[in-house]
């Protein structure tokens, strides 16, 4: 036991605290190389984009102001364009932004499909020598009139 003096701790140590030591060490490890996410909730983006319209009778920090709970002073006209620009403008864009999209690439997609499979379709006829006859008759009629109008 003398060549590996790590092995009697290890072993001292119940299994769950074993695994608990490791697995918050690979915890420490997944934040430690993750940038920290950002705020995404509409409420506080919302309020963050007020801030602006705020202010204060003695001119110190809004912020600082509404934490300590003292009362701050609004700019009703701005707060009024935030609040429109944010709940109607803003999201009415971004819908026919993503609705117009929407309709572009299931025209796009439709087209290439068709055409896709118009190119197999001919490939295939090509390939096994199967087809109707009057694409035969068109074909032979095409190359004979082709022949006629180039003497």
């Amino acid at each position: 036991m003398t060549d590996y003096p790590d092995l009697t701790n290890e072993m001292a140590l119940d299994a769950a605290q074993l695994h608990q030591q490791r697995a918050d060490a690979a915890r420490r490890r997944v934040r430690s190389t993750m940038p920290p996410l950002p705020e995404l909730r509409f409420e506080q983006a919302y309020i963050r984009s007020l801030m602006p319209a705020l202010y204060t009778e003695t001119g110190k920090d809004v912020k600082s102001e509404i934490r300590e709970g003292h009362e701050v002073g609004v700019v009703w006209k701005a707060a009024m364009w935030i609040t429109v620009r944010d709940q109607v403008i803003s999201p009415f864009l971004q819908g026919a932004f993503w609705g117009i999209l929407g309709l572009i690439s299931g025209a796009l997609r439709g087209s290439l499909r068709s055409s896709w499979a118009a190119s197999r379709k001919h490939a295939a006829e090509r390939v096994a020598g199967t087809g109707d006859s009057a694409s035969l008759r068109k074909s032979v009629a095409g190359g004979i009139e082709t022949a006629a109008v180039l003497t």
